[in-house]
């Protein structure tokens, strides 16, 4: 039997019903009929209408329904069970998906086969329910399976992050600068996915253990999006307060800057320490930072420039770390560099530098004395004849120029003309290994515009072939620069040996590295290395170009190496504030690529840069006047708290002549390598133990059994170049000669060794490395820092920061008090007539011309000169200053007599 329960279309219709309609519907069967009839309606007939559209309708509905139920219904019924139950499905999502698609195309097909208005209420219910369970289900098997591709990608992700993230879990290490970086770029990746994943899908309908992880991972990587760019930040804090203890020194711990160059451990880390900033220090405790750590001695090498920075360090960190010196790896790069070659080769290299010396010697004395029998000319016939041929040429150029031709000029006072040739190549051959010149370059540069030097270069580049043969044919280095390429030809050629040999290589003034130094370093850390390379040095100091140093490696060091962490140490502990000041602002006016840097002075001591001036006497009493500036300075302080400092030391004319003064004044002064120091009779009875003499003929104290040792030798007033000073200090710093353009002078007179030129290159352009000469100058001082020029040729650097320098200005004597010591009359008509006058600090000379007919000057009287009109009285040549005796008031002292003058 047909239901033919009420629906919506039937409701509508009695709804619709009004007059005898009423009746009819309310009136039994028979009677409702009869009313129609009687009063011609239609109600009856509207109605079964509906009715018969109601059993269509129901029919199709129960087929469509039941068909859904039969097919799908127990597919909706698993997936809503394990959506109720928050189980993981056990079911195949894709086949499941596929099933769920087909249900809801198929209740939407009943949706579309049926009209709602003839479906009673609970059919109506049903299809709701039946519609409700199959959008549910489908949209959970739809989250579910979006949710496992999504979180099948992003563990992909994460398990990446983690790989690379592990060695950093425990905060125990620094984090690499590439690692942090793509750590940074995953969390922010990862965040945003798992972000997405949070508002796309519809969470509760998950598993409970799928809504979970995505909770808790979203949580874990919002976190590490902010911890990750302050981790080593964070780490650097933490280690600084685990080694507060370590960090100190005698005078209190190390400052913040300090502190975080030696914490950090970049791959690659650069200490940009500007002079008095703790250079040297912060090298220091990194080493003995890394020991604490736990890195085995072995595991550790510094390199340094100097055998005395090495001897110090190593003292330094051995009393630090409680270890032996011996166990420590810190030495100068030559010295690095044979221990790896004689690590990896059997066999010495001898005394590194003689072959080269003999060759060069070999083939200067067969084309000078005509020997073509010597070893080396017979050895090497072809390079010979080549040698012979320009050395020829060279000497015939050198013959026709004279006075003028370039040994004159350039040889030492007193050098052997000779001896200058044989020095010059030597040093063209050191220059070519230097800048790893060959002999084809060195000839290839040779453009016929300099006939001196095209023949002195045809000359260097047969030697230069010849002692590559030299090299190639020895199972040894033949020399420094040889031991370097060697060196890093073994590590280069053994990377399972040497490849991780050290973990952290530490490099000393890294601002003088030359290409040969950087490439044995860059050796240790090929392939997959995991080698950290420490770094300190200041560009602002970078002072030895001519010797291969590229102080490009330093200001580009960011851009050479990956994983770079770059720290400036700020605080000046040495120099007073203005001269911190008319440092940085010397370096400021520099016009070459640099560092930029913050410097601040830790001391407020008031004491301004000095310039002295002196004018129309300048050459004869400088020495004089600079010797009495330290004689007044050692008068209340210990002697060697007083440096004199010059461009130039043995080469000279000013220091040497300083140095006989302090000794005629027997003040105790150091004074260069392998020449004995000056030590006074009376001087070395006041220390307080022996004095003897090293092998460099450096005083040192023999000091007893048992007893300290004093950090140096007995003190002494300091005497060296500009370039000996670096990384020493003094209270008093004297600048002797700081004039422009001079060959003693900060810039030195332009004057390129031209027959050197086609065997290097110049690593470092010629004024800004002089204006880092200054400023290095300028920083030894501790108090007080003294210039002392030539009034009106003073050196452009004071110049540009005069601002900074208080002015002192010698006046010129009124009188000069000296004895006779030579008398020339002029040899002819128009040659002058000499004298020279010993004032005792400086000798003065003295010149006229016969037709002025100047008074015959006695050796061994002394006279008195008025000085009344210097400007016209002293004049100044190429010769030196010399006083026209001609204009000049003579007295002869004891006789009272004053010799007669013509103007």
């Amino acid at each position: 039997m047909a239901d033919r329960s009420t629906f919506p279309a039937l409701e509508r219709l009695k709804a619709e019903t009004e007059g005898l309609d009423v009746l009819v519907e309310v009136a039994p069967p028979l009677v409702a009929a009869a009313l129609e009839y009687m009063f011609d309606l239609d109600y009856v007939d509207r109605r079964e209408a509906l009715l018969e559209r109601r059993d269509e309708v129901r029919e199709t509905y129960q087929h469509h329904r039941q068909r859904i139920e039969r097919t799908y219904g127990s597919d909706v019924v698993r997936a809503c069970a394990r959506r109720e139950d928050g189980d993981q499905p056990r079911f195949d999502l894709e086949r499941m998906e596929t099933e769920l698609n087909d249900a809801s195309a198929a209740v939407d097909t009943l949706y579309d086969a049926v009209n709602e208005d003839y479906l009673t209420r609970i059919e109506r219910r049903k299809l709701a329910v039946l519609e409700t369970n199959v959008r549910e289900a489908r949209e959970y098997v739809r989250n579910k399976i979006a949710f496992d591709r999504q979180r099948e990608r992003l563990s992909a992700e994460i398990e990446e992050f983690d790989a690379r993230f592990e060695p950093y879990a425990g905060a125990d290490r620094y984090m690499i600068s590439s690692d942090q970086e793509v750590l940074i770029a995953t969390s922010n990746e990862i965040w945003y996915g798992l972000a997405d994943m949070a508002r796309e899908l519809v969470l509760p309908v998950l598993p409970g253990a799928d809504a979970d992880w995505l909770t808790e991972r979203k949580t874990r990587f919002g976190e590490l999006v902010d911890y990750l760019p302050d981790y080593n930040d964070e780490f650097v804090a933490s280690e600084r307060e685990r080694y507060a203890d370590l960090l100190v020194t005698d005078h209190g711990p190390l400052n913040d800057q300090q502190q975080k160059a030696v914490v950090r451990d970049d791959r690659r880390n650069l200490v940009d320490a500007s002079a008095g900033t703790g250079k040297t220090l912060t090298l220091t405790y990194r080493f003995v930072y890394l020991l604490e750590k736990g890195v085995p001695a072995s595991d550790i090498v510094a390199i340094t420039y100097t055998k005395d920075a090495a001897a110090e360090m190593s003292a330094r960190i051995a009393e630090a770390a409680g270890v032996q010196a011996d166990d420590l790896n810190i030495s100068t790069i030559h010295a690095f560099a044979n221990s790896i070659y004689h690590e990896a080769r059997s066999g010495g290299s001898g005394n590194l530098g003689t072959e080269r010396e003999r060759l060069v010697d070999s083939f200067h004395n067969a084309a000078s004395r005509g020997h073509d029998t010597e070893r080396a000319a017979v050895e090497f016939p072809d390079c010979y004849a080549a040698f012979k041929r320009g050395y020829e040429e060279f000497i015939n150029a050198e013959g026709d120029y004279g006075e003028d031709g370039y040994i004159a000029d350039n040889k030492r006072f007193g050098e052997d003309p000779q001896e200058f040739v044989r020095r010059k190549l030597e040093e063209f051959v050191e220059e070519a290994r230097t800048f790893d010149r060959s002999a084809e370059e060195i000839r290839q540069r040779l453009d016929g515009t300099d006939r001196v030097r095209d023949a002195f270069g045809e000359a260097g580049a047969a030697l230069v072939e010849a002692y590559d043969r030299v090299v190639e044919r020895e199972d040894a280095p033949t020399d420094f620069d040889d031991m370097v390429y060697t060196a890093t030809e073994v590590v280069e050629s053994n990377p399972e040996r040497f490849g991780d040999r050290f973990a952290h290589v530490l490099v000393d003034e890294f601002q003088d590295v030359t290409d040969a130094t950087l490439g044995f370093v860059e050796s240790f850390m090929g392939g997959e290395s995991e080698t950290h390379l420490f770094c300190v040095g200041d560009d602002w100091q970078s002072i030895y170009g001519f010797s291969g140093s590229n102080v490009r490696y330093f200001t580009e060091y960011e851009e050479r190496f990956d994983d770079v962490t770059y720290t400036q140490l700020q605080v000046n502990y040495r120099c007073p504030p203005a001269v911190v000041d008319a440092g940085a602002d010397l370096m400021a006016q520099s016009a070459a690529p640099q560092n930029e840097k913050v410097v601040r002075a830790f001391s407020d001591l008031d004491a301004k840069p000095t310039l002295h001036t002196m004018d129309a006497l300048y050459e004869p009493r400088v020495v004089e006047y600079v010797a009495d500036m330290v004689e007044s300075a050692i008068a209340e302080r210990p002697l060697d708290d007083v440096m004199v400092l010059s461009r130039n030391d043995a080469k000279s004319a000013y220091m040497e002549r300083l140095r006989e003064e302090l000794e005629r004044r027997e003040i105790p002064h150091r004074r260069p390598k392998f020449v004995r120091d000056f030590l006074p009779e009376g001087y070395r009875e006041s220390v307080p133990y022996p004095v003897t003499f090293d092998q460099q003929d450096f005083a040192t104290y023999d000091v007893p059994d048992g007893e300290e040792t004093p950090e140096s030798g007995p003190p002494l007033v300091t005497l060296q170049s500009v370039h000996a000073s670096k990384g020493t200090e003094a209270p008093v710093v004297i600048l002797l000669h700081a004039v422009d353009e001079d060959e003693d002078g900060i810039p030195i007179k332009e004057q390129a060794d031209v027959i050197l030129d086609p065997a290097r290159e110049v690593t470092a352009e010629r004024i800004p490395e002089e204006r880092r000469l200054f400023y290095v100058a300028l920083t030894r001082t501790e108090e007080e820092f003294h210039a002392v020029a030539r009034a009106d040729e003073e050196s452009q650097y004071v110049q540009d920061i005069e601002q900074w320098f208080q002015r002192v200005a010698v006046p010129t004597p009124e009188e000069l008090v000296g004895t006779c010591t030579q008398f020339t009359p002029a040899r002819q008509e128009r040659m002058p007539v000499k004298a020279t006058l010993d004032c005792g600090g400086f000798e003065v000379s003295l010149l006229s011309w016969p037709n002025q007919d100047p008074p015959r000057l006695e050796k061994g009287v002394t006279y008195r000169l008025e000085l009344d009109d210097p400007n016209r009285q002293i004049e100044r040549s190429k010769y030196g200053v010399e006083i026209r005796f001609d204009r000049t008031p003579i007295e002869r002292i004891g006789t009272g007599k004053t010799v007669a003058t013509d103007d």
